[in-house]
């Protein structure tokens, strides 16, 4: 009487680390902040650079829509930049130096270009 040798078992997977997940919500968070980081900070350099104070004539026809316009830029990269700054955070929760020096640099390049803005609109908006 013969009988089957037994199959061998399926081969499983190596244990993951328990900071797998945070290391790549951290880098998603990161390298998505940084694609915004920068197209939109050179943006704002040139509107900081450009940036004229205009005195009582800001708030009249084209040029309200403008500094209206750079304020919202401005808010919404300082929004982007506490978000990249929420990505180190994660880094270095899930104990990756690396990442946490990767977002880190991230969360400064937007915050240049969220200040640049800001300051831009300042600028139009005084006189």
């Amino acid at each position: 009487m013969t009988t089957d040798p037994r199959p061998h078992p399926l081969p499983t997977a190596p244990p993951r680390s328990p900071n797998t997940g945070k290391k790549v919500a951290s880098a998603v968070i990161a390298s998505g902040m940084l694609l915004f980081g920068l197209v939109f900070t050179p943006i704002a350099i040139v509107a900081l650079v450009r940036a004229q104070p205009l005195g009582p004539d800001w708030s009249t026809g084209s040029n309200v829509v403008n500094v209206v316009f750079m304020w919202i830029f401005g808010f919404a990269l300082l929004l982007l930049s506490a978000i990249a700054a929420a990505g180190a955070v994660l880094a270095k929760a899930a104990k990756s130096t690396g990442l946490f020096v990767y977002a880190l640099i991230v969360t400064a390049i937007v915050l240049i270009g969220a200040l640049a803005m800001l300051v831009a609109a300042a600028i139009t908006v005084s006189g």
